[in-house]
């Protein structure tokens, strides 16, 4: 196989990948400051401006930031080799360095952080995930792919429960049944004021399956004594998820298929003129 091919098909090593970008984050860089130069780097300008950011959970510096939640954990294990590291591994030290070059604002510094952000997006394309950003909340977070989720949320609009679609696909809700529950809950709200009399229109099935789904789940109502209950009380969490899920894919198809109907009067005009050929 030739050069260009073993480079375009290369797979990508996680350990190798965090190691490198922890290279071009740290990498020392002349910067002008009063009238004179010193060596700074990514996480040194991060460090100036991390007292002002409002996701710092108390943290007072980069370094506490990152010895307690874990990244320099991450680091450790990818510079040693010796751990078999996992996507998930590197979204969370990805997530961690995209956070960071947001409160980065040295124009010397500008370089490294398009090379790193550039290095993550290769690597988050490769395994089929996007970075987004939480317009609400102002923050960076990496999800898996899917044509539903953002094209949700360009519908919707509305900046709150946008920020819950998109963290209802973070991987670090799986699990997170409680959590779930709550978007699920607004999800449902969203859908009896803004969608559920067109859904009832133009696909009753569908419409059923939400309203008795969120019923029977607990998600619109709570009902300790029904059977319903009693056999959702009974079902594992693993069990339990795996029907948030589907339901939560019932919710983005009817907020997609209210959208399309923007388009039948198109599609309608379109029809009359192939029929008249």
């Amino acid at each position: 196989m030739s050069f260009m091919n073993d480079l375009i098909n290369r797979k990508y090593d996680i350990s190798e990948e965090i190691s490198t970008i922890n290279d071009i984050i740290t990498c020392l860089v002349d910067v002008e400051y009063k009238e004179r130069y010193i060596a700074l780097n990514i996480e040194n300008i991060a460090n100036f401006k991390i007292k002002d950011w409002k996701h710092r959970a108390n943290f007072i510096s980069i370094k506490q930031l990152k010895d307690k939640m874990g990244i320099t954990g991450l680091i450790d294990r990818a510079k040693s080799h010796s751990f078999n590291m996992q996507i998930d591994d590197f979204i969370k030290y990805a997530e961690y360095v995209l956070n960071i070059c947001s409160l980065c604002d040295c124009d010397e510094l500008n370089e490294n952080i398009e090379l790193a952000i550039q290095n993550i997006k290769n690597v988050v394309e490769y395994y089929n995930h996007s970075i987004v950003h939480l317009d609400k909340e102002d923050y960076y977070v990496i999800i898996p792919k899917s044509y539903e989720v953002p094209l949700a949320v360009e519908i919707v609009k509305e900046v709150n429960l946008c920020d819950d679609i998109l963290k209802y696909s973070h991987y670090k809700m799986k699990g997170d049944i409680y959590q779930k529950s709550i978007i699920l809950s607004r999800l449902f709200m969203y859908y009896e004021h803004n969608l559920e009399k067109k859904i009832k229109n133009i696909n009753s099935n569908l419409n059923h399956e939400i309203t008795e789904m969120s019923n029977k789940l607990k998600i619109r109502h709570d009902k300790p004594e029904s059977k319903e209950s009693i056999v959702v009380s009974n079902m594992t969490d693993e069990e339990l998820e795996y029907w948030y899920d589907q339901i939560f894919a019932l919710y983005l198809r009817a907020i997609i298929l209210v959208e399309n109907l923007k388009v039948r009067p198109d599609l309608e005009k379109l029809r009359k003129r192939l029929n008249e050929i």
